[in-house]
Protein backbone atom coordinates (compact mmCIF):
# COMPACT_ATOMS: atom_id res chain seq x y z
CA UNK A 1 0.00 0.00 0.00
CA UNK A 2 1.38 3.39 -0.95
CA UNK A 3 1.44 6.17 1.65
CA UNK A 4 1.12 9.84 0.81
CA UNK A 5 4.03 11.73 2.34
CA UNK A 6 1.86 14.87 2.58
CA UNK A 7 -1.35 13.70 4.27
CA UNK A 8 -0.02 10.26 5.40
CA UNK A 9 -3.10 8.64 3.85
CA UNK A 10 -2.80 5.13 2.42
CA UNK A 11 -3.82 4.49 -1.18
CA UNK A 12 -3.57 1.83 -3.84
CA UNK A 13 -3.01 3.21 -7.33
CA UNK A 14 -0.72 2.69 -10.31
CA UNK A 15 0.45 6.30 -10.24
CA UNK A 16 1.69 8.40 -7.31
CA UNK A 17 -1.13 10.97 -7.14
CA UNK A 18 -2.79 10.80 -3.72
CA UNK A 19 -6.56 10.45 -4.13
CA UNK A 20 -7.17 12.12 -0.74
CA UNK A 21 -5.14 15.33 -0.96
CA UNK A 22 -4.00 15.38 -4.60
CA UNK A 23 -0.29 15.42 -3.74
CA UNK A 24 1.95 14.10 -6.49
CA UNK A 25 5.70 13.86 -5.95
CA UNK A 26 8.19 15.64 -8.16
CA UNK A 27 10.49 13.52 -10.26
CA UNK A 28 14.23 13.37 -10.43
CA UNK A 29 15.04 11.83 -13.76
CA UNK A 30 12.57 8.99 -14.31
CA UNK A 31 11.93 8.43 -10.60
CA UNK A 32 9.52 9.95 -8.13
CA UNK A 33 11.33 11.77 -5.36
CA UNK A 34 10.10 11.76 -1.79
CA UNK A 35 13.15 13.65 -0.59
CA UNK A 36 13.22 16.59 -3.00
CA UNK A 37 15.35 18.62 -0.61
CA UNK A 38 17.99 15.89 -0.73
CA UNK A 39 18.35 15.42 -4.48
CA UNK A 40 21.84 16.89 -4.45
CA UNK A 41 22.79 15.15 -1.19
CA UNK A 42 23.78 11.82 -2.75
CA UNK A 43 27.48 11.06 -3.01
CA UNK A 44 28.69 13.43 -5.73
CA UNK A 45 31.80 11.37 -6.43
CA UNK A 46 29.60 8.51 -7.61
CA UNK A 47 28.74 8.46 -11.30
CA UNK A 48 28.40 5.81 -13.99
CA UNK A 49 32.14 5.11 -14.00
CA UNK A 50 32.12 4.58 -10.21
CA UNK A 51 29.12 2.23 -10.36
CA UNK A 52 30.76 0.33 -13.23
CA UNK A 53 33.93 -0.14 -11.15
CA UNK A 54 31.93 -1.08 -8.05
CA UNK A 55 29.91 -3.64 -10.03
CA UNK A 56 33.09 -5.20 -11.43
CA UNK A 57 34.55 -5.43 -7.92
CA UNK A 58 31.35 -6.92 -6.49
CA UNK A 59 31.22 -9.59 -9.17
CA UNK A 60 34.75 -10.75 -8.32
CA UNK A 61 34.98 -10.01 -4.62
CA UNK A 62 35.13 -12.88 -2.15
CA UNK A 63 33.53 -10.66 0.49
CA UNK A 64 30.67 -9.44 -1.72
CA UNK A 65 29.98 -12.85 -3.19
CA UNK A 66 30.05 -14.56 0.23
CA UNK A 67 27.85 -11.90 1.80
CA UNK A 68 25.32 -12.20 -1.04
CA UNK A 69 25.23 -16.00 -0.62
CA UNK A 70 24.59 -15.50 3.11
CA UNK A 71 21.78 -13.02 2.39
CA UNK A 72 20.27 -15.41 -0.15
CA UNK A 73 20.46 -18.28 2.36
CA UNK A 74 18.76 -16.16 5.05
CA UNK A 75 16.09 -15.05 2.58
CA UNK A 76 15.29 -18.63 1.55
CA UNK A 77 15.40 -19.88 5.14
CA UNK A 78 13.39 -17.19 6.89
CA UNK A 79 11.21 -15.73 4.12
CA UNK A 80 10.36 -18.59 1.76
CA UNK A 81 6.90 -17.16 0.99
CA UNK A 82 7.99 -13.56 0.44
CA UNK A 83 6.42 -11.99 -2.62
CA UNK A 84 8.46 -8.79 -2.58
CA UNK A 85 11.77 -7.33 -1.41
CA UNK A 86 12.79 -3.71 -0.80
CA UNK A 87 16.45 -2.68 -0.80
CA UNK A 88 16.85 0.66 0.96
CA UNK A 89 20.09 2.11 -0.39
CA UNK A 90 20.14 0.04 -3.57
CA UNK A 91 23.65 1.11 -4.59
CA UNK A 92 24.67 -0.88 -7.65
CA UNK A 93 21.68 -3.23 -7.52
CA UNK A 94 23.92 -6.19 -6.66
CA UNK A 95 21.66 -7.40 -3.83
CA UNK A 96 18.46 -6.83 -5.84
CA UNK A 97 19.92 -8.78 -8.75
CA UNK A 98 21.02 -11.53 -6.36
CA UNK A 99 17.54 -11.84 -4.86
CA UNK A 100 15.98 -11.98 -8.30
CA UNK A 101 18.38 -14.78 -9.23
CA UNK A 102 17.08 -17.03 -6.44
CA UNK A 103 13.41 -16.11 -6.84
CA UNK A 104 12.65 -14.86 -10.38
CA UNK A 105 9.03 -13.90 -9.60
CA UNK A 106 10.01 -11.73 -6.63
CA UNK A 107 8.70 -8.16 -6.94
CA UNK A 108 11.69 -5.86 -6.42
CA UNK A 109 11.76 -2.35 -4.98
CA UNK A 110 14.76 -0.11 -4.47
CA UNK A 111 15.54 3.39 -3.35
CA UNK A 112 18.64 5.49 -2.95
CA UNK A 113 19.56 9.11 -2.30
CA UNK A 114 21.91 8.94 -5.25
CA UNK A 115 20.15 9.61 -8.54
CA UNK A 116 23.15 8.03 -10.30
CA UNK A 117 22.48 4.85 -8.32
CA UNK A 118 18.85 4.77 -9.47
CA UNK A 119 20.00 5.21 -13.07
CA UNK A 120 22.54 2.40 -12.72
CA UNK A 121 20.08 -0.02 -11.06
CA UNK A 122 17.42 0.89 -13.62
CA UNK A 123 19.77 0.08 -16.48
CA UNK A 124 20.87 -3.16 -14.81
CA UNK A 125 17.44 -4.51 -13.92
CA UNK A 126 15.30 -2.64 -16.44
CA UNK A 127 11.58 -2.66 -15.76
CA UNK A 128 11.94 -5.48 -13.25
CA UNK A 129 12.40 -3.12 -10.30
CA UNK A 130 10.31 -0.30 -8.84
CA UNK A 131 12.72 2.54 -8.05
CA UNK A 132 12.20 5.78 -6.17
CA UNK A 133 14.28 8.50 -4.52
CA UNK A 134 13.74 8.59 -0.76
CA UNK A 135 15.37 8.87 2.62
CA UNK A 136 14.55 6.73 5.66
CA UNK A 137 12.01 9.21 7.03
CA UNK A 138 9.93 9.45 3.85
CA UNK A 139 9.42 5.96 2.50
CA UNK A 140 6.16 6.19 0.55
CA UNK A 141 4.72 2.82 1.51
CA UNK A 142 3.07 1.22 4.50
CA UNK A 143 2.56 -2.48 5.13
CA UNK A 144 3.88 -3.17 1.62
CA UNK A 145 7.05 -5.18 1.96
CA UNK A 146 7.62 -8.74 3.06
CA UNK A 147 11.37 -8.16 3.46
CA UNK A 148 13.39 -4.95 3.73
CA UNK A 149 17.16 -4.78 3.44
CA UNK A 150 19.49 -1.88 4.20
CA UNK A 151 22.97 -3.15 3.40
CA UNK A 152 26.04 -0.91 3.66
CA UNK A 153 23.77 2.06 4.42
CA UNK A 154 25.13 3.00 7.81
Amino acid sequence: MKKCIECQGPFDAEDWRCPSCGFEPDRTGKWPTFAKDMIDMGPKEFGDDTYARMSAIEANSFYCHSRLRLLQWAFRRFFPDAANFYDFGAGTGYVLQGMRSIKPGLKLYGSDLSVASLAWVGSLLGGDVHLFHADAERIPYQDQFDVIGAFDVL
